[in-house]
């Protein structure tokens, strides 16, 4: 009983409001509010301090003082990865622990300014309880570990015992404040006010110098570094700290006017009004009432110069206002309670009105927390429940397992770390604020837009898109491939178009009509539609094909991902039914196919065989409707096999409603006969000798009559094949084109110089696989002139009137060598008969199979950072007990 009575009754206060303030924050950490891309940056560059050594993960350019993100990294260490779900709410838990030591800071400077411990409390509830406050400090922001410092420091500064240790540990606490945001200058003149009126008047200019010189001596740290490193001065070939500080002061874009209702500034002082339409509007009278009061004339200086610079001209920062709450919390706290102690003096000075005062006073009261409990509680309801960020973890989780890990994507930094910890090469995930203003991630994409293949669009990404430059191009030639949210919340997965590879477009319905005559009559009608309505996969049209020609398919269902179909991308997913060794079949042929017709999951279950394409798809020849196809005599096409080190044993052609038409194996190195081909649209295959199953390459549609070349290329080391059709022709007068596959030469030239004549450059620069358009030459002899890595060949070839002429450039054995076809069809011989169906295979186990997720996930995410607070509610309530017994003559005040 007796210790119970020793106990300091600030204790069981302070420790019930820093609990109040962990949980509050606590709850709907990772929901509300949205990553942001200031919260990426920093969690990115403590990431980069941890991981590379360096100060950012892109160029640092002294836009902040890297003391923030240095704090950042060792919360980094603590927690190790993967803490949290994802690098920001990692983050999110360290500023929690800074706000409850927030907390505990401003409880402190209300009592040492001399406030009542009622007073103290209502200033620590308000800034515990606003629903703006609760948004911000939770969020990653280096102005919350600034305001913590700072309010360290103001601690220190008014410390009772008035020790000249205490001003060196508050400049160096101010210090380090500015170190980590540099905005903390503004409350300079504040702190030497405090500094002055806080000493004794005999060591008053003292310890003014001292705290001066170390706060000097620590902030000097920044430039000191920037000296060190070469970069203080702006000069060629580097940054500096001195663009650094001019960008920040001057030239950085100015948010437009507080009057403008179209303007930033305005936009975010709405949205500081929209959590809390009370306290930001408070700001400018409780700091002019606070002037007439002499223990609070500091801190109303302090807010007063932060009300000024918000309505200046100039740019204004979502995160400036975090500085300023708690100084509105003191203050309202401190007119309140003179407002009593006035109220209670008039009521002693006239006692028959002293009821009545009490009763005002208590109304008073009472209206004014009705008031804010009225105006808060809309907004905790945003706060603490709305998840304002699923659309960013399901875009997240979509890029993970969708997109490959070589392409390049162009994404907002709050998604960089998962991203690149993930696995990703850093160098393919690119900051999209870097991307036009970073002269080395320009150096990655030297060809601009086009080197990148995704832009993961998010709400702060487009807010700040720039009028012109690689992402501005980079997004007009994209187009959605996924849609996660809605309104101001939506994130977008674009795919670029560069031009090298298209994406595909869904399948032409004529297309599906001719496949779903052919399927099981089990088939499901919902899933006959689909196929026939022009939102499916090119693929699937293709795969369908393939499978209907060498057995009855049931198709049970067409479905693709929710997000895909609102941002218009084809489905992707279909599920067939029927007897286990079709199914078995089925998945062997579809497990055995490659790019682009190879399956992201082929999953075979009790349920049916469900399979997925990937997310990347190109236009395999089934997304443009084909002109109808007139009666007429067959196409005669043939085929050339061009590819590195290996050729297809046989080609097999199966007409899209799924019937096969025939097959032909093709030569080696030079064209093969014409060989006949009804009009109409084909699914094109190769079949190994071994193995016999079908190896889906291409889509294509011959007209009636016409005469084409096919020719095979390799499209890389695995053996796949880049098969282009090309048409024949003209007829009339001479001309000649070019079939580059001279793959050891690269890059060829190629000339016709005819005797006593200037060389006609036919192509130049031409890739391995370019097949030309015509050009029209005189008929004749000429000289073949073939250019590659410095060198030249020359070989005759004879060019014909009225006969169109193909010049085959191949590697030779001394250099490319030059071979001369006549694209002309005579009698073009038929097909041979379609091979037999593939052989049944054994069933393909799961490649990816889930991965077992504990319910709780790592429970450190939760037991750590309540932990952290614990630790910090009791070492200040250590320091406040021993504080009490050392100071017996301070009792009364605490």
């Amino acid at each position: 009983m007796n210790t119970l009575k020793r106990i300091n009754p600030s204790i069981p206060v302070l420790l019930a409001l820093m609990a109040l303030t962990a949980v509050l924050r606590l709850i709907n950490i990772a929901g509300s509010p949205i990553r942001l891309d200031d919260e990426g940056t920093y969690v990115a560059q403590a990431f980069a301090m941890i991981q590379w050594g360096e100060l950012a993960h892109y160029t640092y350019w002294y836009d902040h003082p890297p003391a923030g993100w240095l704090q950042l990294a060792g919360w980094m260490l603590l927690t190790g990865p993967g803490f949290g779900g994802n690098a920001v709410t990692a983050g999110r838990y360290l500023m929690v622990v800074v706000a409850v030591v927030g907390t505990g800071l401003l409880w402190l400077l209300a009592r040492r300014i001399g406030m009542t411990r009622p007073a103290a409390a209502a200033a620590v509830t308000v800034l515990a309880v606003s629903p703006l406050a609760i948004s911000l400090s939770r969020a990653v922001y280096l102005d919350n570990l600034a305001v913590a410092w700072m309010l360290a420091g103001l601690v220190l500064v008014c410390s009772p015992r008035h020790r000249l240790s205490a001003m060196l540990g508050a400049a160096a606490c101010f210090g380090i404040a500015v170190l980590t945001k540099e905005t903390m200058l503004l409350f300079l003149p504040m702190v030497a006010w405090l500094v002055w009126t806080k000493t004794a008047p005999a060591t008053r200019r003292y310890a003014l110098t001292v705290f001066g010189t170390v706060f000097a001596l620590v902030v000097s740290i920044y430039a000191l570094m920037a000296l060190v490193r070469g970069e203080l001065i702006p000069g060629p070939g580097h940054v500096s700290l001195w663009e650094g500080v001019k960008f920040q002061l001057w030239q950085r874009e100015a948010s437009g006017s507080i009057g403008d209702p179209q303007s930033l500034k305005r936009h975010t002082i709405d949205e500081w009004l929209r959590l809390d339409p009370m306290l930001p509007l408070l700001a400018a009278p409780i700091a002019l009432s606070a002037l007439l009061i002499q223990r609070l004339r500091p801190y109303a200086l302090g807010l007063l110069i932060l009300v000024v610079t918000v309505l200046r001209p100039g740019y204004l920062p979502v995160p400036f206002v975090i500085a300023a709450l708690p100084l509105i919390a003191l203050l309202a706290a401190g007119l309140g309670e003179e407002g009593v102690r006035r109220l209670r003096r008039g009521g002693q000075i006239a006692p028959r009105f002293g009821s009545r005062i009490r009763v005002t006073a208590a109304l008073a009261t009472a209206f004014a927390a009705a008031m804010l409990v009225a105006l808060w509680v809309p907004s905790h309801d945003t706060v603490l429940s709305a998840d304002d960020d699923a659309a960013m973890r399901q875009a997240q989780s979509w890029v993970a397992a969708n997109v490959p890990e070589e392409d390049r994507l162009i994404v907002d930094d709050a998604m960089w770390v998962d991203l690149v910890r993930d696995g990703r090469d850093r160098h393919n995930v690119i900051w999209s604020y870097k991307v036009d203003t970073d002269e080395q991630v320009q150096n990655l994409a030297p060809d601009g837009w086009a080197d990148y293949g995704w832009v993961v669009s998010t709400p702060s990404m487009r807010a700040n898109m720039p009028d012109s430059g690689v992402l501005t191009d980079a997004m007009w030639h994209a187009r959605p491939a996924a849609t996660f949210g809605s309104g101001g919340e939506r994130v977008d997965v674009l795919r670029v178009d560069s031009g090298a590879a298209p994406a595909a477009r869904p399948a032409v319905p004529d297309f599906g009509v001719q496949v779903a005559a052919r399927l099981h009559p089990d088939s499901d009608p919902d899933a006959l539609a689909d196929l026939q309505s022009g939102v499916v996969d090119q693929r699937i049209v293709a795969t369908l094909s393939m499978l209907v020609s060498r057995q009855p398919v049931v198709l049970q269902s067409i479905s693709g991902v929710a997000a895909e179909e609102v941002a218009g991308t084809a489905r992707r997913e279909f599920r067939l039914g029927g007897p286990r060794d079709q199914l078995q079949a089925a998945a062997g042929f579809i497990e055995r196919q490659r790019s682009p017709f190879g399956a992201e999951t082929v999953q075979l279950s009790d349920n049916g065989l469900t399979v997925r394409f990937p997310a990347r798809a190109t236009d395999v020849g089934l997304g443009s409707r084909p002109d109808p196809v007139p009666a007429g005599p067959p196409a005669a096409v043939r085929i050339v096999d061009m590819r590195r080190g290996q050729a297809a044993d046989r080609l097999e052609f199966v007409h899209v409603d799924g019937t096969p038409v025939g097959s032909v194996r093709p030569g080696t190195g030079s064209p093969s006969d014409y060989r006949a081909l009804p009009g109409g649209t084909y699914v094109m295959s190769t079949v190994a000798d071994r193995g016999g199953v079908p190896v889906m390459r291409q889509a294509f549609t011959v007209a009636p009559g016409a005469t084409y070349t096919l020719a095979l290329f390799s499209a890389g080391e695995t053996g796949e094949i880049a098969a282009q059709l090309a048409p024949d022709g003209p007829v009339s007068g001479s001309s000649v084109r070019l079939l580059q596959a001279a793959a050891a030469a690269g890059p060829v030239k190629l000339a016709l110089a005819a005797p006593g004549a200037d060389p006609t450059v036919l192509a130049d620069n031409a890739s391995y696989g370019l097949i030309t358009g015509y050009g029209a030459e005189p008929a004749g002899a000429y000289d073949a002139v073939v250019t590659a890595g410095g060198r030249e060949w020359r070989q005759p070839v004879e060019l014909t009137d009225g006969t169109p002429t193909t010049l085959v450039v191949t590697d030779g054995r001394d250099g490319p060598a030059v071979h001369q076809t006549r694209d002309v069809a005579a009698a073009a011989a038929p097909l041979d008969p379609p091979a037999p169906g593939a052989p049944a295979v054994a069933p393909i186990p799961d490649k990816n199979p889930s991965k077992a997720v504990a319910a709780g996930g790592d429970p450190r995410q939760k037991v750590l950072p309540l932990a952290a607070c614990a630790t910090v509610i009791a070492a200040l309530a250590w320091a406040l007990t021993r504080y009490q017994r050392r100071q017996g003559q301070w009792r009364g005040q605490w």
